[in-house]
């Protein structure tokens, strides 16, 4: 039930069979899934992540690395990956160059991205960054990023996609989905410059 650590790690992939028959329970967990904090290089493939009894503040986990290995965290490598629960499914603090093909983020917030790490979240195993870091450069290549399961977060934040202080973004036909029963946000972009979708879809939830 505890989470995986992968911290402060280099070429280091967990590879499943298929997105279908490989499967990741995580039970009674609150804090995170896999924790990738300072991970350079590393990834998951071909799996589907998911948790039960508990709401983990991150299935996955990605933050820029603190002392002693300063600035560490980026070019990670997500495929045919299925990520569902937590308030967050991914959660991306000043993780730089990172690539998500055919991956489908599914949460109260389905991926969110920052410099700064606005809601605080820590490693269980390593100290993280603190402040503003540079982040910039992510591509998102189909998958699905679905907001509002198990509930939602605030204001501008009820959002599938959250993108805050990040440039040179870019979404090749990706889905975003805002799940949520008072219709909630597809995208909720702030200080972010050079975000682009290129046709992407963007459906919303409508109570009947």
């Amino acid at each position: 039930g505890g989470a995986v650590n992968m911290t402060n790690k280099q070429y280091l992939r967990l590879v499943g069979q298929t997105k279908e028959s490989t499967r990741i329970l995580f039970s009674g967990i609150t804090g995170h899934g896999f924790d990738m904090a300072g991970c350079d290089h590393c990834g998951l493939e071909n799996m589907t992540v998911t948790a039960t009894g508990g709401t983990p503040l991150a299935l996955v986990f990605q933050a820029r690395s603190g002392a002693p290995v300063n600035a560490a965290g980026g070019k990670n490598y997500f495929e045919h990956l299925r990520v569902e629960g937590g308030v967050v499914a991914i959660y991306s603090y000043g993780s730089e160059s990172n690539t998500y093909i055919d991956v489908d983020a599914i949460g109260q917030v389905g991926y969110y991205n920052n410099a700064a790490n606005p809601l605080a979240y820590t490693s269980s195993f390593v100290t993280i960054a603190a402040g503003g870091q540079s982040n910039t450069h992510h591509t998102w290549i189909g998958g699905s990023i679905v907001g509002g399961r198990n509930g939602n977060l605030a204001g501008n934040e009820d959002s599938a996609l959250i993108i805050n202080s990040a440039t040179t973004v870019n979404f090749y036909g990706t889905l975003l989905n805002a799940r949520t029963t008072n219709g909630g946000y597809n995208a909720y972009m702030i200080c972010t410059s050079q975000v682009s979708f290129f046709g992407a879809h963007l459906e919303i939830y409508v109570a009947m």
